[in-house]
């Protein structure tokens, strides 16, 4: 049930401050996108730095992170509640509200999923899994959009009025869903 909208019905006046807006949205999105791509970067960073090497020979009571010894008695480890690895009291936060602890990179990747969002795709594919429709198609469901208009002359170089328009089409969802 999508609608199709003709741009040429538009006031020049209208159109350019569409154009606008999608301007600032397309900047807004690109800078999300640079802000959950560093994020993500530092993430796997941390997971290659306490990575375990399989060609290399491992004391048993070790670190799962840093590879350090653990003792018998003094820093013999705790283990994360994420990844059921042993870590040492360097390699691990303790979170108070559930009073456990995880190690540094599911601590990190439990911070990544918050600050991006993708908890919430994760736990509504847990609580619904047999749902039709994701949100991640939902979102992508759009306005079917007819139009041969130009962009007003300040906004040739920033971007062409297709890809505006292209992005006005994956930003507004008007169908209820299913």
């Amino acid at each position: 049930m999508a609608h199709e909208v003709d741009l040429e019905s538009f006031k020049e006046l209208e159109r350019d401050i569409i154009l606008r807006v999608l301007y600032r949205d397309q900047t807004v999105q690109s800078t999300e996108e640079e802000r959950v791509r560093k994020l993500k970067s530092h993430l796997q960073h941390l997971r290659w730095k306490g990575a375990k090497s399989s060609s290399q020979e491992y004391k048993e009571k070790c670190c799962a992170r840093c590879q350090r010894a653990l003792g018998l008695l003094l820093n013999r480890g705790a283990v994360c509640q994420g990844c059921s690895h042993r870590v040492c009291s360097e390699c691990r936060v303790f979170l108070r509200r559930t009073r456990a602890w995880k190690c540094t990179v599911c601590f990190e990747d439990r911070n990544v999923k918050i600050k991006t969002g993708e908890w919430f795709f994760e736990e509504r594919a847990r609580k619904f899994p047999t749902a039709a429709k994701s949100l991640w198609s939902l979102r992508h469901h759009h306005l079917s959009v007819r139009a041969s208009a130009a962009a007003p002359a300040g906004y040739r170089n920033l971007a062409t009025s297709e890809d505006l328009i292209s992005l006005w089409k994956t930003c507004f969802c008007l169908s209820p869903p299913r």
